[in-house]
């Protein structure tokens, strides 16, 4: 499955959308404007909540609870890392590493398997192509990709 996410990645209260390899809408996110922490929320085109993303407000990595619609809540943490970027999904074993210049990501499982990649168009900032080999893990790694961009424009910030 392919997916692209087009123009702003996200901004504090808007309504984004992301797109099949069509160019078709199939899902949208909502964030929060006011929340202690960030707070986004993945939705179908049928206004179906089917996850929802949530930051811990107070810890020293990056902290993340991902939670979707038929599966238990999935903690993902920023880890230390020199030079590239490391995140990993606890229950489900997923490591998320990125190039030195976050424009490429590649979510591998336990196995080393290969989950997801994601490229970021370098002609367009705030453009993502997302491939996933498996339907059933879009929603996980959609939000996955909310909070590295959240923890990228926190980093900016600091």
């Amino acid at each position: 499955m392919d997916l692209y996410i087009k123009s702003r990645f996200l901004t504090l209260r808007d309504r984004f959308e992301i797109y099949d390899g069509r160019g078709n809408a199939c899902y949208y996110v909502v964030g929060e404007l006011f929340s202690w922490g960030k707070r986004f929320h993945l939705y179908t085109m049928d206004d179906v909540e089917i996850a929802t993303v949530r930051q811990k407000p107070i810890s020293v990595m990056p902290k993340f609870y991902i939670q979707c619609r038929g599966m238990g809540q999935v903690e993902m943490v920023q880890r230390f890392a020199w030079l590239t970027p490391l995140y990993q999904l606890a229950p489900l074993g997923w490591t998320i590493t990125g190039d030195f210049w976050r424009s490429r990501y590649t979510i591998t499982d336990d196995y080393a398997m290969q989950v997801a990649e994601v490229c970021r168009d370098n002609l367009a900032y705030n453009a993502y192509h997302i491939h996933i080999n498996d339907d059933r893990d879009a929603a996980t790694v959609l939000c996955a990709m909310l909070v590295i961009d959240a923890c990228i424009k926190q980093a900016a910030h600091d």
